[in-house]
């Protein structure tokens, strides 16, 4: 199972973690993020890749959640009343414009620390073009 241990991540997200998780509680009161991946061993990545949620199947290419301590965090984001943005999302109750303005937000404020954000493979601080892999919870070191 993938850790959600923020010591497994490297000092450098963890730091940006404290940093992102005050502003966005500063932003949206009572709304929170938290921390749902650090490290993924390659048996996890691979579930990953089978899935269709990531190109890269952990043997013959390496995630930069595949190393120790893990060069990316997913987070996703957590409601007042505890239920996950997502959840919300998939039941109605916020609309896509506000969940992508939310999750665009974490990935503005990861980009201007100097890290890649899944939203935005090309680093342009826009969401990919329709039809590509898009990953909106993902934070990543340039390394």
């Amino acid at each position: 199972m993938p850790s959600r241990d923020l010591t497994d991540a490297h000092k450098e997200l963890r730091d940006a973690f404290a940093l992102l998780s005050v502003r966005f509680a500063a932003w949206f009161p009572g709304w929170k993020l938290i921390v749902v991946t650090t490290y993924r061993s390659p048996a996890d990545q691979l579930v990953e890749y089978r899935a269709g949620r990531s190109r890269l199947d952990g043997t013959t290419k390496k995630s930069h959640h595949n190393v120790k301590p893990s060069n990316a965090i997913d987070v996703m984001i957590v409601a007042p009343g505890g239920q996950l943005l997502d959840t919300l999302y998939a039941h109605g109750k916020v609309s896509k414009e506000q969940f992508d303005a939310m999750y665009a937000l974490f990935g503005f404020w990861s980009q201007t620390l100097g890290f890649r954000w899944g939203g935005s493979w090309k680093g342009d601080m826009l969401p990919n073009p329709k039809g590509s892999l898009q990953d909106p919870y993902h934070a990543e070191r340039k390394t």
